[in-house]
């Protein structure tokens, strides 16, 4: 469970002004990715994609529920 917070917490913006600068995303919302190529291209990865209109949350929603707590719903019951 602290691994999985730990990888949680790492896709998550903020709460360091760092970070949000870094990552150029407010702590609002979770982005669709990051940019990645740290060698080809430095000034920009780690970048958010700053998409908010993604389906993300809500999957990121169900993994903590399902995968973290443990809880899953089944027919009408959990």
């Amino acid at each position: 469970a602290d691994r999985a917070w730990e990888i949680l917490r790492a896709m998550l913006p903020g709460p360091t002004r760092e970070d949000v600068l870094q990552r150029g995303h407010l702590p609002v919302s979770l982005p669709n990715y990051y940019r990645g190529a740290w060698h080809q291209y430095p000034r920009t990865a780690g970048r958010s994609s700053q998409l908010f209109n993604t389906g993300t949350v809500a999957w990121v929603y169900r993994c903590v529920l399902e995968g973290l707590f443990g809880l899953v719903g089944e027919g009408d019951a959990l």
